[in-house]
């Protein structure tokens, strides 16, 4: 609205710093201020795209499961839905614009005691959630996923398993954190799909995350686990690990050699942590995730992941 009044004064100016226009002349005008107007109009809504819902409705402890094939769940209670990108009645969020999307799965454990689902997108898997501490734990995991316009994002049961909801435990979220690809990464710590264990070593040792879901500008390594900031600005990280053979996982995030946060879990083996931060960061600073020495993570391909992405950029002084 504000710049549909900003071409307005800009026009009005520019007709009475000028010769006396034709009435043609003002009516081309005048259909030029339109058409921007709408372009402008367009922008601002294809870049306001977020929902949240949660899997019941009902504020009742219930089970959804057990299936006898992989279900794609649909979370029934929206209580954000910019955009209309998601559908409750099917489960699926279908992509609006081509963009940097970040998505966010967290559920309970049901009755079975043990909750496996995953994040899909068109039929790919992109990461999973996993808990088998019993009934009534929670397990979260998110990722920062490029999608082009059209692309379909759900959630899926894997089968013989439930999760449960109380109206609000078990949720799903997603959100456009820009139409353009700027910078942005998700990268899960190993590309074997057998259940693996890392560590434990004799000292802090930089976790190397070798399967590239997204890598959007290029700023992570593989080689080395690092990323490196293109630019200066506000950016956010998030680490999710599963606690290895040690029966212990103790991991942080580090900024240039600098403790920013940390994952802990000591529920024994299988067992989950996850944990984020908003991170300010000068062009070239280095970021990584370290294990503390005898700890261990373990990776089944999409269980331990690493994500940043840019949420603005910033000038300096």
């Amino acid at each position: 609205m504000m710049s549909s009044w900003i071409l307005l004064v800009a026009l009005a100016c520019g007709l009475a710093g000028g010769q006396d226009p034709t009435l043609q002349e003002l009516s081309t005008k005048v259909q030029q201020l339109t058409t921007k107007v709408e372009e402008l109009q367009r922008d601002v809504s294809v870049r306001q795209v977020a929902f949240s819902a949660a899997l019941l409705e009902t504020q009742e402890w219930t089970d959804v499961g057990p299936f006898d094939a992989d279900k794609t769940l649909e979370f029934k209670k929206v209580v954000t839905n910019v955009g209309n990108g998601y559908n409750p009645e099917t489960g699926i969020f279908t992509a609006p614009v081509k963009g940097l999307y970040y998505f966010r799965v967290t559920g309970m454990a049901g009755s079975s005691g043990e909750l496996n689902a995953g994040l899909k997108k068109n039929g790919q898997n992109m990461f999973a959630i996993y808990q088998k501490a019993g009934t009534q734990a929670g397990t979260s995991n998110g990722m920062a996923l490029e999608l082009e316009q059209g692309d379909r994002v759900y959630v899926q049961l894997w089968p013989n398993l439930t999760v449960a909801d109380q109206s609000r435990l078990s949720t799903f979220t997603g959100f456009l954190v820009f139409p353009i690809s700027q910078v942005a990464f998700t990268v899960a710590l190993l590309e074997e799909n057998s259940w693996t264990s890392v560590g434990p070593f004799d000292a802090d040792q930089t976790l190397v995350y070798k399967k590239v879901l997204t890598n959007v500008g290029n700023a992570y390594n593989t080689e080395t686990g690092v990323f490196t900031a293109p630019v200066k600005g506000l950016y956010y990280f998030r680490i999710t690990g599963i606690v290895g053979r040690t029966g212990k996982l103790n991991a942080g995030l580090k900024k240039n050699g600098e403790d920013i946060f940390e994952i802990y879990h000591k529920a024994g083996t299988q067992a989950s942590a996850s944990n984020g931060a908003a991170v300010e960061l000068e062009q070239g600073d280095k970021v990584y995730v370290q294990l503390m020495q005898g700890n261990t993570i373990v990776d089944q391909s999409r269980l331990s992941t690493f994500t940043g992405f840019l949420v603005f950029p910033m000038e300096s002084p």
